[in-house]
């Protein structure tokens, strides 16, 4: 009698086969988790580096002006508006060492503060745009550079 050759995987084989592919998923699913968290906080710096243009941009119209946060469109933001994946965003305005209704093109380094809560995450996202180079006689060097952080 000849001996019949059995065909296919063993058990042992396949659980190894599933739980590589469990490793994995595991693996994804998070990488994608952090990736999407990081995608939603960037609506918060869009938010501050529009903030920080529309300063740059009125202060090279007049650099000997000042500029009213408040009336800024872009800033207008408060405490209770959702934008998107964000809730409670909150943008401050820093000129020197305190925070300023008014913006003197002719004053210190400027630094756009903006918060938000990233919705779903318990996650506090900070934005910080610094206005750089000011100097009333060359309104054209105006720079700033945006970064975000998470808080908590």
């Amino acid at each position: 009698m000849m001996k019949r050759r059995e065909e296919g995987f063993t058990l042992i084989e396949l659980m190894i086969v599933i739980a590589i592919i469990a490793i994995l998923a595991a693996v994804a699913v998070t990488q994608y988790n952090v990736y999407k968290r990081k995608a939603k906080a960037k609506d918060l710096i869009s938010i501050s580096r529009s903030c920080a243009q529309e300063i740059v941009a009125q202060c090279s119209i007049d650099p000997t002006s000042n500029v009213t946060v408040s009336k800024l469109e872009s800033c207008g933001y408060n405490g209770t508006q959702s934008v998107g994946y964000l809730n409670n965003i909150n943008i401050n305005v820093d000129q020197g060492s305190s925070t300023v209704a008014d913006v003197n093109c002719d004053g210190a380094s400027i630094t756009v503060n903006t918060f938000g809560d990233i919705k779903g995450t318990g996650k506090t996202y900070k934005a910080i745009c610094e206005i750089t180079n000011y100097n009333n006689n060359a309104a054209n060097s105006l720079s700033f550079d945006c970064k975000g952080v998470y808080l908590k």
